[in-house]
């Protein structure tokens, strides 16, 4: 007769997830103004002006607002989202919202050629995004053959 051994599979690793209160809060933020800023440019509530106006995409401030939501507000809106629930993607969405936020100001000043108060905050908060992003990643992803 044969002994038989009962074999408990390995337990897998627990895995904790890491929520990140400041980078939810400044996503939640950055999305919610960007929202705003969007509806507000859509609904005709914020009115630039004729010389800015003139000087958007198509001379729409519908198209700027869309544009607004889909590159600043949606991408903000998922990093938020993972960064509560502690995601492991949350630093790569930082990382790609962080980026479209200071591609979006860059891109913004260069069509209405007008500065605001807005443009070096949000350009610093883009920045801070990719920072917290970057500084979040695994260390052996960035050093070379890891």
């Amino acid at each position: 007769m044969v002994d038989r051994v009962l074999v408990r599979p390995a337990a897998a690793p627990v895995v904790r997830r890491r929520r990140r209160p400041l980078l939810t809060l400044l996503a939640a933020f950055i999305a919610l103004t960007a929202y705003g800023g969007g509806l507000g440019l859509i609904t005709g509530f914020l009115n630039a002006g004729p010389t800015v106006t003139a000087r958007l995409p198509l001379a729409s401030p519908v198209v700027g607002g869309l544009a607004l939501v889909a590159v600043v507000a949606v991408p903000n809106s998922v990093l938020g989202v993972l960064a509560g629930l502690g995601s492991r993607w949350a630093p790569a969405w930082a990382l790609l919202a962080g980026a479209l936020l200071v591609s979006w100001i860059v891109v913004e000043l260069l069509f209405i050629r007008t500065v605001s108060f807005f443009h070096p905050t949000y350009l610093l908060l883009g920045l801070l995004l990719c920072w917290l992003g970057r500084s979040a990643l695994p260390v052996d992803r960035w050093r070379p053959g890891g």
